[in-house]
């Protein structure tokens, strides 16, 4: 038997363009041009593929999941529509109620399930981007912590908060903001709230525990995909990731160690409770998918290890070492 090879490569580009397309669509979808200049800035550093790789693979997975679908179900309706012509009409009572109950659990999982797959692959992939960008915000801002630093009067809670904010802002296109929650800010994050988003923390706070409760279980897809004006939409997403996320830095043999944990809401339709265990975070009770990350960098030398000097005593220190 001959094998049409131009067929299979016709067939082959017409996937791989399938996957690759879903795969923008998912990516636009959740992903802004910060986050997306953040990302190809990270990929300069060799370090972060450690972190990044499995997520990017697992998301493409999900996306050739998607684009099966819709081949599958294109090919489907055609093939129905050509036997349709072939059928004669046969009186069986009943028998289209007892087929669509029946198709329809496995294509109410099929659609929503894999939608929130996508989003929940989109999130670990944005919590490894977010896990890098934290990570070098701890290790600028740690050296300010060290008692030798004249410069010291940085704690580890500062640190913290400022790598927090730094995930927080990776992570916020991803985030469902329809839902009620909340939790406390600090005065480091209302300014930045103030510069990203032309709002005051307490202003989103209020926008968000205005809302309803993501328990019982979301039955409508706009909600899952955010529905409020961009001006609010931003402001709540940025402020419900920052009470989503958590991140501490420790130093260790391979100096410092910084860990995020991003609880994700479960939010869309029918089957959230597939990929989540119900829980309480950000004031908020969801069915929460856990990612977590963590990114290591070497310490950074002691900066400044004595006080600066003015130029004259710096003269005559150089003199006296000459003996003049």
């Amino acid at each position: 038997m001959r094998v049409d090879y131009s067929k299979w490569c016709i067939r082959s580009v017409a996937h791989i363009s399938g996957v690759l397309t879903v795969l923008s669509i998912v990516i636009l979808c959740f992903v802004d041009t910060e986050v997306a200049r953040a990302f190809l800035i990270a990929l300069d550093d060799p370090t972060f593929y450690s972190i990044i790789t499995i997520p990017t693979i697992s998301l493409v997975g999900v996306s050739a999941c998607l684009w099966a679908l819709v081949w599958i179900t294109g090919a489907l309706v055609i093939q129905g529509r050509r036997d349709r012509r072939k059928l004669q009409v046969v009186r069986a009572r009943g028998t289209i109620m007892t087929e669509f109950l029946i198709i329809l659990p496995t294509y109410l999982l099929l659609t929503s399930g894999l939608a929130q797959l996508a989003i929940n692959s989109t999130a670990q992939v944005l919590t490894s981007l977010a896990t890098f960008q934290a990570g070098r915000t701890a290790w600028i801002w740690e050296a300010e912590t060290r008692p030798g630093n004249v410069r010291n009067g940085t704690s580890t809670a500062d640190v913290n908060d400022r790598a927090r904010i730094a995930a927080a802002a990776v992570l916020a296109p991803v985030v469902p903001a329809e839902f009620r929650g909340s939790c406390e800010y600090t005065a480091t994050f209302d300014e930045t709230m103030r510069a990203m988003t032309l709002m005051p923390a307490s202003v989103a706070r209020g926008l968000t525990i205005g809302q309803v409760d993501a328990l019982p279980k979301n039955r409508f897809y706009n909600v899952a995909f955010d529905d409020s004006v961009m001006l609010e939409r931003g402001a709540k997403k940025f402020f419900m990731a920052y009470c989503h996320t958590t991140v501490t830095y420790e130093m260790g043999g391979k100096g410092i160690v910084t860990k995020v944990s991003y609880d994700h809401a479960n939010v869309f339709p029918w089957f959230a409770y597939i990929f989540g265990q119900p829980k309480v975070s950000g004031g908020r009770l969801a069915y929460y998918s856990v990612m977590r990350a963590e990114y290591s960098l070497p310490l950074q030398l002691d900066a400044n290890p004595r006080p600066a000097r003015s130029l004259s005593a710096t003269f005559d220190s150089l003199m006296g070492s000459l003996g003049i």
